[in-house]
């Protein structure tokens, strides 16, 4: 019986520790439709972190694009890489998610070469 006990407790604990510290993602980008119009309308970003994550209305996030490798010479997955590309801007918030614009994208000399792609859904989220 403690044995059995002991297991259950011992599959648990990784479960418990991710749902503590999970990581944040965009998860849906909206803009309305552009009218021609010279007004050009904003970029709103959902992300996954909220006011239980300490998230709050002006609060700057981190945003990162997490990069497979790949040794085209052995031909082996080298692991992954996580890279800074850009900041946003929190104009709302909710306990769980917030809505975020672009505050500043990082140069393509200083980030991978996708980034000037734009941001995209699953992209990492962190709050500063």
């Amino acid at each position: 019986m403690k044995k059995g006990i002991l297991l259950l407790i011992a599959l648990l604990l990784p479960a418990a520790s991710v749902a503590k510290n999970p990581e944040h993602t965009i998860f849906n980008v909206f803009r309305a439709v552009d009218m021609g119009d010279g007004y050009t309308p904003p970029q709103d970003f959902y992300v996954s972190l909220g006011k239980r994550d300490g998230a709050r209305t002006g609060s700057t996030l981190e945003v990162y694009r997490r990069i497979a490798t790949y040794n085209l010479s052995t031909r082996e997955h080298n692991g992954e890489m996580v890279v800074p590309i850009a900041t946003l801007k929190v104009i709302h918030v909710d306990n769980t998610s917030s809505i975020a614009r672009i505050e500043k994208m990082l140069p393509t000399a200083q980030t991978v070469s996708d980034s000037y792609l734009g941001l995209r859904i699953g992209d990492i989220v962190r709050n500063r």
